[in-house]
């Protein structure tokens, strides 16, 4: 898919429209056959600011839970993986840790600096 593009207005016209519509960021992209950071920068400045609902909250626990990532998860739902992890936060729901931490966590129990 196409990134760093110049897009019409036509084409952010049809990206408010979809959104509108309930279609999230991937699936607007995928339709228009965007990037879905293209999408997410030209959406109008009103509908730029996620607000997840309880009821998201909760489908994107239940993906987690049965072992998908955060990145993932986000992936699917068409939003970033720190919203997701945001939420999560502010729901209450703890998360696994990361490869990278575990790896810091082993190299600090070897005595290794990596």
């Amino acid at each position: 898919m196409p990134t760093g593009i110049n897009v019409s207005k036509e084409t952010v016209q049809e990206i408010a429209k979809l959104t509108v519509e309930g279609l999230n960021a991937q699936e607007i992209a995928m339709r228009l056959g965007l990037h879905v950071a293209t999408v997410l920068h030209h959406r109008p400045a009103e509908m730029r600011r996620f607000k997840a609902t309880p009821e998201d909250v909760q489908k994107w626990f239940e993906f987690y839970s049965q072992g998908w990532s955060v990145a993932e998860t986000g992936r699917e739902f068409g939003v970033t993986a720190q919203t997701i992890r945001n939420a999560f936060r502010k729901a209450g729901f703890s998360t696994r840790e990361t490869a990278s931490a575990k790896s810091r966590l082993v190299c600090a129990a070897l005595g290794s600096t990596t």
